[in-house]
């Protein structure tokens, strides 16, 4: 009996154990099956969010693009909410998407209104997740967010203008708008003429001194003052000079599509003899010589973080009431009252000389009176606004505390002419020696065609050749390797000796492509040179293999080594980040282009 109840346990007790077995079997699948759901749940929530992170990174840096060329809120929004629907993720599951920039914040929130003002947008986006596992217990979906923050480089822009008395010579001085006879840039004479119609009376004119040359070939523009300033009140808002009107006009537009409200800076720049840095505090000394200075003047170099401060700078003060805003206009190259130690009052007196059939500088003139002369100091032009961009003082070389490194560095550069003066030699040699009045090699003169081998009329300060390069220890070191120099040591990148800048070069004109029909294209090929050193910080190549000059790095490639020197009614010889320009009418479009290809440029 004992035996029977023993083995009776035994057996019920592994049936026991069976039904238990099964039972914690079933709970374990259970628990299995609900495990892989919930993996498989948060493995399809781990891929969508990441499709959706990946969707609001890149609809950040897609609204930053706007943000960058100063286009308004709306714009902003729906670069935003372009990318994020086109990046995978079906319209119907995207709950909510903000797109947020300072000013849309009302300026209070702290992570997007920063000082210094920077280009930081905010995209967030809202998706509802289904779930498969979870949607059996009642939770169908899963809401994902996801933010990102993107940043647009501030740009500080250097703008370097020729303002040489050339940019006058197409007023018409028969009458304002007037294309008939005499309207190529003739100057004024003591004949009767009306003064470009502007000053009926030359006799009560109530401007400057009379300083024009009555019937000199040489700086024969020098009469810009009345086209600078047609009713003499001193502020040149109603200039009229061209092509310097439409130059001044398209450079404004350009300074419109720069967004200063939310950081970018412009450093406006010209450049004749000399090249000025425009303060706008300045109060000149005389309004028609900028040359002279100020004589009161806030900290240089200055950068213009306002809009409307720069057109007033570069426009003029409309209301007249602004004594350090009269505008911008052409060059004035001044008498000085010590014709010793003023080298513009030597020029004058020799180009008088020449008008009246005196002989040039060989018999009469040392070199040293002739030599600075010259009217477009490009290379001191893009030295000033590289001054003016890393924040230091163009003379003295003192930190003046407004640079920006986080900002992207642009220079944009435009003349109508080869270079053909320099600054003095730094530091400054002994009185007279080479270079203390700029390099200007004693062989760079035009013969006389009057009398060979004379050479009487204007330096070109640059050799005949437009490809050569000198050291500046050279004696023939000239004006075209001054510009290259500084031209280096803006653009190259630092590993190069440079300071980065991005560097585009506008050629206004038949002159910089034809010349002088004794140098051709020296401007265009110098020009070529800046943009082609500006474009990436590296010299990609700048010869002219079509024309047969060798390109002096046979190892690289450039935009514009196809393209023909001199190709004047042919095709456009535009090219990487060189512009030409035949005339004045075509400038808008061309810093259109420039600002699209510097945003660009930005985004890199």
């Amino acid at each position: 009996m004992k035996r029977t109840l023993s083995t009776l346990g035994r057996l019920l007790t592994r049936r026991s154990q069976a039904g238990q077995s099964i039972v914690l079997l079933a709970i374990a699948m259970i628990a299995l099956i609900a495990f892989v759901g919930l993996v498989t749940d948060i493995a399809l929530l781990f891929v969508r969010y990441s499709t959706l992170r990946r969707a609001v990174d890149s609809a950040a840096i897609a609204a930053a693009g706007p943000v960058r060329e100063g286009r308004d809120y709306l714009d902003i929004v729906a670069a935003g909410y372009q990318f994020v629907q086109l990046h995978g993720i079906g319209v119907d599951a995207i709950n909510e998407i903000f797109v947020e920039t300072c000013e849309s914040t009302g300026n209070r929130d702290p992570e997007l209104c920063v000082m210094p003002r920077r280009k930081l947008v905010r995209v967030t986006a809202q998706i509802d997740s289904p779930t498969t596992f979870l949607s059996l217990i009642g939770w169908g979906t899963v809401r994902l967010e996801a933010t990102a923050t993107a940043e647009a480089a501030v740009v500080d822009v250097a703008l370097v203008i020729d303002t040489s008395e050339s940019m006058s010579k197409e007023t018409c001085w028969r009458g304002i708008g007037n294309t008939g006879v005499d309207c190529g840039g003739r100057y004024p004479t003591d004949t009767g003429d009306d003064y470009n119609g502007l000053v009926p009376n030359p006799a009560a004119y109530d401007g400057p001194p009379d300083r024009w040359l009555v019937g000199a070939p040489w700086n024969d523009q020098n009469w810009a003052r009345y086209c600078n300033d047609p009713n003499a009140d001193g502020f040149f808002d109603d200039l009229v000079c061209q092509p310097f009107k439409q130059v001044r006009e398209a450079a404004a537009a350009f300074i419109n599509q720069l967004d200063f409200v939310r950081g970018d800076r412009v450093a406006i720049v010209t450049f004749d003899r000399y090249p000025i840095i425009h303060d706008p505090d300045c109060v000149l000394v005389d309004r028609y010589y900028p040359q002279l200075g100020c004589a009161s003047n806030g900290p240089l170099p200055p950068i213009i973080d306002n809009e409307g401060l720069a057109r007033e700078v570069l426009l003029g003060d409309i209301t007249h009431t602004n004594a350090a805003h009269p505008g911008i206009g052409v060059y004035m190259n001044p008498r000085s009252s010590d014709p010793n130690n003023d080298k513009w009052d030597r020029c004058w007196t020799w180009a008088e000389a020449l008008a009246r059939g005196e002989p040039g500088w060989d018999d009469t003139w040392e070199y040293e009176e002739v030599a600075p002369c010259p009217n477009t100091a490009l290379g001191g032009g893009i030295r000033a606004g590289d001054s003016a961009l890393r924040g230091y003082h163009p003379s003295t070389g003192e930190d003046m505390g407004t640079v920006r490194h986080e900002a992207v560095w642009v220079m944009v550069l435009l003349t109508d002419g080869a270079a053909n003066v320099t600054d003095s030699a730094d530091p400054l040699p002994p009185y007279n020696e080479y270079g203390y009045w700029g390099y200007c090699p004693h062989d760079t003169f035009q013969d006389d065609p009057a009398a060979p081998g004379q050479r009487g009329l204007q330096p070109w300060c640059r050799d005949e050749d437009a490809f050569t390069r000198h050291a500046p220890e050279d004696g023939a070191y000239d004006a075209d390797d001054y510009a290259r120099d500084w031209a280096d040591s803006a653009g190259l990148s630092p590993e190069e000796g440079g300071d980065f800048i991005a560097i585009f070069a506008i050629g206004l004109g038949a002159e910089v492509v034809a010349g002088d029909g004794i140098q051709p294209y020296h401007g265009e090929a110098l020009l070529r040179y800046i943009a082609d050193v500006g474009d990436n910080g590296h010299r990609d190549g700048s010869g002219d293999p079509i024309n047969g000059v060798p390109d002096p790095d046979p190892a690289s490639v450039a935009e514009c080594e196809s393209v023909p020197h001199g190709t004047l009614g042919g095709p456009d010889p535009s090219c990487g980040n060189y512009f030409y320009a035949p005339d004045a009418n075509g400038l808008q479009a061309i810093f259109s282009e420039i600002a699209s290809k510097m945003f660009t440029r930005v985004a890199r």
